[in-house]
């Protein structure tokens, strides 16, 4: 977090310097926070990417006002569909959309202008020397290759589609029905569609937005009278909300989405812009726009929630053998790690729903939970002595739940014939039985 905002606050600190007028002052700022978090586990080359396409992106969105809905979902359809291409193609992506959706947080009586590519380049130079230095140019764990879904249409294309319907809709919704805010809906599909790991992810996340906005409203009603226009202490409110975002961000995107809204409108009260019927129209532009997003997500070439969640686990398992096979372990420990940390983002909606299921029963985020014990496990299993024959049964059950897990025929999962020395590898053997129980296996033909 002090990273972030110590990027942030030097990319405010040179906006003022060398007189940018507001609205590249708020650009600047809402980049730097922007393209801070999401550089924040870059690696160097990460960084170099993010060199090129910014400024190259920001120049080229100069002067297209006038036909901006056509090049934001062109933008944001295409940031997606290169997903295919692999990691460094997907970080690309991600990179070029955010001078688009900085753009939207200026308020359009303060617009920026041509001065978005100054303000690119600021919080890329600022991004760069706070991140760089902290370690950030350690190896990164391979990246698993996009498969297919059911129905042979990769993810990517899945999520392009999704993506640009939902901001047509959105454009046209938000121009007839908020048509001087028309971008708090088209925002707020864009936050709700982007990174959309499944159906589920969705509805959560816009869930959250919803309940997270309409809180930042009450907050922000209740603050607004006690700064007038222009009030400097308005400005450090909103660096201290902020920094509040961006803490509370890995607990709860709901969290983030109050802090945000609740920054924003002191932005607009510092603007002269805090009447209350402003407020309530900004919650029901946010409310629209989650449900455009939601309503694409669910019907236009979904991406079920279970088939998600098995590619994943079998991601870690995939991992978790290399791991125990004992080649290049620091790397292989890595990859697992990281794939963990990657099923762990899926642990929010499924957890919500098994909280409000009525049955109980087995459910998808046991299987979260089930991979999620097997970290400190193997973390073990990589410093102790290592029992050949249990290495191998282990080895074997994960080959069989593997197996299971992608419908494939192949043996069952057994129980070890004797407990072994190694509590770690019994851990880890738990683990997979809670798994192979949630995973029935086809008995081979």
């Amino acid at each position: 977090m002090l990273v972030i905002m110590v990027a942030v606050l030097l990319g405010y600190g040179t906006a003022l310097l060398i007189g940018l007028d507001l609205g590249a002052i708020i650009q600047t700022v809402a980049l730097t926070w922007t393209l801070a978090w999401t550089q924040r586990t870059a690696d160097l080359s990460d960084h170099l990417i993010g060199l090129v396409v910014l400024p190259v992106t920001a120049l080229a969105l100069a002067g297209t006002d006038s036909f901006m809905p056509a090049v934001f979902v062109l933008a944001a359809g295409v940031a997606i569909w290169i997903r295919r291409f692999g990691p460094r193609a997907t970080k690309a992506g991600t990179l070029a959309t955010l001078p688009l959706i900085t753009a939207l947080v200026v308020p359009e009586p303060i617009a920026s202008g041509p001065w978005t590519a100054v303000a690119t380049l600021i919080a890329v130079f600022w991004v760069a020397v706070a991140q760089v230095p902290g370690g950030l140019l350690g190896r990164t764990p391979a990246a698993a290759a996009e498969r297919r879904a059911g129905s042979g249409i990769l993810p990517s294309t899945r999520m392009a589609l999704q993506m640009s319907v939902a901001l047509s809709v959105a454009f046209a919704v938000g121009h007839l029905a908020f048509p001087e805010h028309w971008t708090w809906a088209v925002l707020t599909t864009f936050i709700v569609c982007s990174g959309s790991r499944s159906r589920g992810d969705v509805l959560h996340k816009g869930a959250l937005r919803a309940l997270g906005a309409a809180l930042g409203t009450v907050v922000a009603s209740w603050i607004a009278g006690l700064f007038g226009p222009r009030d400097p202490w308005a400005v450090v409110l909103i660096f201290a909300i902020l920094a509040a975002a961006t803490w509370l961000r890995p607990r709860s995107y709901g969290y983030w989405a109050a802090c945000i809204t609740a920054a924003l409108s002191l932005l607009y009260g510092y603007i002269g812009q805090a009447d209350p019927a402003l407020l309530r129209q900004r919650l029901m532009a946010i409310v629209a726009g989650a449900v455009i997003g939601i309503a694409a997500s669910w019907l236009i070439a979904p991406i079920r929630t279970v088939d998600v969640v098995r590619r994943r686990v079998a991601d870690a398992l995939a991992a978790l053998a290399d791991l125990l096979r004992g080649e290049d372990r620091e790397y292989h420990r890595a990859r697992f790690d990281h794939a963990v940390e990657q099923l762990g983002l899926l642990a929010g909606p499924l957890k919500a729903h098994r909280a409000l299921r009525r049955r109980g029963g087995p459910h998808l985020a046991d299987a979260i939970d089930a991979v999620r014990s097997c970290a400190g496990p193997a973390r073990a299993v990589n410093r102790s002595s290592r029992e050949p024959e249990t290495v191998a049964a282990v080895l074997a059950n994960i080959t069989a739940v593997r197996l299971a897990i992608g419908r494939r025929p192949g043996p069952a999962y057994r129980p070890p014939s004797s407990p072994g020395a190694d509590e770690a590898l019994a851990e880890i053997d738990a683990a997979l039985s809670r798994l192979a129980a949630l995973f029935p296996h086809s008995p081979a033909s």
